[in-house]
């Protein structure tokens, strides 16, 4: 912590953090610190405002004579797939994209072996002779030093002949990883000092341009660092960088042999210290072509101040697995930005302002203050059971790192590092009409469930969400739940056993005409360990009071519940519906001093609501803050919110929760939930978790027994490509 709090004075005293700062940032676990570091340095620079474009990225051709272990774009001539555009075809695309109101087209391509300089400068003559108001944002470093080559000119004499042409700046691609040793390894393009010099010329020349890294494949931290320092001292030189653009290494249809995706928390500690570290650029991307969405949006309270734009084809990393799509919409990209509380600002290429979202100053993020680094003393601070009113305040804020050092001086993480989830068997009772049917489907969903992972089920839960949907001569009796309850017992000896579905319940209770409190009776009779709300089902409808009443029932029987809160959005709201939401967690807080059995609380989006990740993590720690008294924050992995559904070429989910699930552990939850084998292999959660810094453990229904799982200590599952990135607790 010591080398932390020397690291905060650097920078608020203006001086520069260094390469071995750089690295501590790197290395350390403390996302919370890093984090708010980035965002105070970027809302000093940036004052709110987040940068988007209206552009269209065209690949001129994907046929290559290069051969990168990392690419899933390139194509030899012939290959399946190979295609290049005629002038007519990228005029057809650029025609396209000014009719969407795009300001900027961005071409990068492949190396092709026919296509010479004059051709590019046909191409770029053509689009700025149709639509001269159009920037162009052209050509790699690789691809223009393959044009010097192949035209025997020197690279300036290029650039200039580009520029005479139309093209008005460069994109960032082909720094991939500056240090020798890595590019040796991944790509056979040009080298360190040649890409360093082709952005000098331009930079001298008065064509701007962007610079990337990739990351998150073979490199070490070390590496990373010597990148960022690169970069920094060419801006030093020459001012001549628009923007950093860290790039996420995509993981399929290539060479490197790397299966899984970058790490959430990694994406945005990355982005943090590229805003920390790179002290000379005004423009951190948090790029959502390969971040996706999620940490995209996230990425805007990390140091990032610039979205990309609406992009509409971009073909490289979608054929590599990216699995983010490859179209924003305008309205899209605004209300992510609206929703961390920043100000959305379309520009052009050169980042000159073209519209402003009309705003007010509550919309605008607090204006951060170096005392507000310091991470705030719960006990002096703020009231140990806060009202709705004081809740309500901090939500208006937008002060995620307060929310989250709140919230993380409350939760058991601060002093235990443990994160749980139950491997779980879902038995969803609305597929099963007939206890005797139980025994097939049980053997059916074992064969799959087990298929992938190395892990057991640690809890069969039976869901009763969908029994009041069954027709009238379908639904299973109370007796019958029973029979099934004995069935799952013996059939998984050592495993717990939970039910879930407070409509469901109900439904049985009442049509064998008994109590609630007789039919926890039952349940805790049939050694059903815990009762929860089910993720499958809606509880609009039930009133506070009905739900507390529900849970003191089974409290009477000492049977353990797990309650839910929803986060919902009113129609045509821009906002979460925060009172409703507030209310609610105060009625399990004085539910819970009466009865100590709520033995955790679950918080989830509403269905059919639009909630965006940032709104959702904010949820967490505000559930956390007010309810101090219940020992397990859950985000049940199932349930967050994702804004990246799409699934990339090769890759066989189409899931993003993984990369937030750490975040959202980060900010005060401390479980993920009952995960369903048959859904999500554990093995990548266990991962996302380490990756983070904290341990995790698989637990039971009420978690009384937390199993070891020093199995997952393998360096060889996932650290074999990472020695440095992703350190074992």
């Amino acid at each position: 912590m010591a080398k932390m709090n020397q690291i905060k004075e650097k920078i608020l005293s203006g001086k520069r953090v260094d390469t071995a700062d750089a690295l501590y940032l790197y290395e350390t676990a403390d996302i919370l610190s890093v984090g708010s570091l980035a965002n105070y340095v970027n809302v000093q620079k940036n004052k709110g405002k987040v940068y988007y474009n209206i552009n269209r990225h065209i690949n001129p051709t994907n046929i290559c004579v290069m051969s990168c272990k990392f690419c899933a774009f390139a194509r030899k001539p012939g290959d399946e797939g190979a295609y290049a555009y005629t002038i007519d075809q990228i005029l057809d695309k650029a025609t396209e994209a000014v009719a969407q109101g795009a300001t900027e087209v961005h071409m990068v391509g492949g190396l092709h072996p026919r296509w010479k300089l004059d051709y590019y400068l046909e191409m770029l003559g053509a689009i700025k002779e149709r639509f001269p108001e159009l920037h162009i944002k052209g050509f790699t470093a690789v691809e223009i030093d393959w044009l010097a080559r192949k035209a025997r000119l020197s690279v300036k004499e290029v650039l200039s002949q580009m520029k005479q042409a139309g093209l008005g700046s460069m994109p960032g691609g082909g720094a991939e990883v500056f240090h020798e040793d890595i590019r040796q390894e991944i790509t056979a393009k040009l080298s360190t000092p040649e890409w360093l010099d082709i952005h000098r010329t331009a930079h001298n020349m008065g064509l701007m341009s962007n610079c990337t890294m990739l990351y998150g494949h073979v490199e070490s931290y070390e590496h990373r660092v010597y990148h960022l320092d690169k970069l920094r001292q060419l801006q030093d030189e020459t001012h001549g960088f628009n923007a950093f653009i860290p790039l996420s290494f995509q993981p399929h249809n290539n060479e490197m042999g790397i299966k899984r995706y970058t790490f959430g928390f990694d994406d945005l500690k990355n982005l943090a210290i590229a805003r920390l570290f790179l002290d000379n650029f005004n423009h951190i991307k948090s790029y959502w072509i390969m971040m996706g969405q999620d940490i995209a949006q996230l990425g805007l309270y990390f140091g990032a101040n610039d979205l990309d734009g609406t992009v509409v084809q971009e073909k490289i990393s979608r054929m590599a697995g990216g699995r983010a799509g490859m179209l924003m919409s305008q309205n899209n990209l605004e209300n992510l930005i609206l929703k961390t509380g920043h100000i959305p600002v379309e520009r052009d290429t050169l980042y000159n302002p073209l519209k402003e979202l009309a705003h007010n100053d509550e919309q605008l993020p607090p204006v951060v203050s170096a005392s507000n680094l310091a991470r705030p003393n719960l006990n002096r601070s703020f009231p140990s059971e806060p009202k709705q009113e004081d809740l309500i305040k901090l939500a208006k804020e937008h002060d995620l790192f307060k929310l989250g050092s709140l919230a993380s001086e409350l939760s058991q993480v601060k002093t235990n590092t443990e994160v749980s989830f139950a491997p779980s068997i879902e038995i969803k009772v609305r597929d099963i009409t007939h206890p005797n049917k139980l025994q097939d489907s049980l053997s059916s969903l074992l064969a799959h469930n087990l298929s992938e992972s190395k892990l057991s089920p640690s809890v069969i839960n039976l869901d009763l969400s969908g029994i009041q949907k069954q027709a009238e001569g379908e639904r299973v009796s109370f007796s019958g739940m029973l029979e099934y309850l004995q069935i799952l017992k013996e059939r998984f000896p050592n495993c717990s056993l939970s039910v879930s579905g407070t409509r469901g319940l109900w439904c049985l209770v009442q049509s064998a005409q008994k109590s609630l409190g007789e039919g926890f009776k039952y349940l805790r009779e049939n050694q059903v360990d815990c009762f929860q709300s089910s993720i499958y089902e809606s509880e609009r409808g039930i009133t506070k009071t009905e739900m507390t009443n529900l849970h003191h029932a089974a409290h009477d029987y000492s049977l353990p519940t797990i309650p839910k809160v929803e986060l919902n959005v009113a129609p045509r709201a821009e906002s979460p519906m925060w009172d409703n939401f507030f209310a609610q967690l105060i009625s399990y807080r004085e539910a819970q001093k009466e009865s100590g059995c709520i033995i955790g609380l679950s918080i989830e989006p509403a269905k059919d609501s639009f909630i965006t990740p940032a709104e959702f993590i904010m949820a967490i720690s505000l559930a956390r803050i007010a309810i101090p008294n219940i020992p397990r924050m859950i985000t049940n992995l199932m349930r967050i919110p994702i804004l990246s559904p799409h699934k990339g070429e090769g890759s066989s989910t189409h899931l993003a929760e993984e990369k937030l699930s750490p975040v959202v552990i980060s900010f005060g939850a401390n479980d993920l939930g009952q995960i369903p084998l048959d859904q999500v292999v554990p093995e990548a959660i266990f991962e996302e978790i380490r990756a983070a810094g904290f341990v995790p453990k698989v637990r039971n229904a009420n978690f009384s027994e937390m199993a070891d799982t020093s199995w997952t200590q393998d360096k060889g599952a996932f650290m074999r490509h990472k020695p440095k990135l992703h350190k074992l607790g």
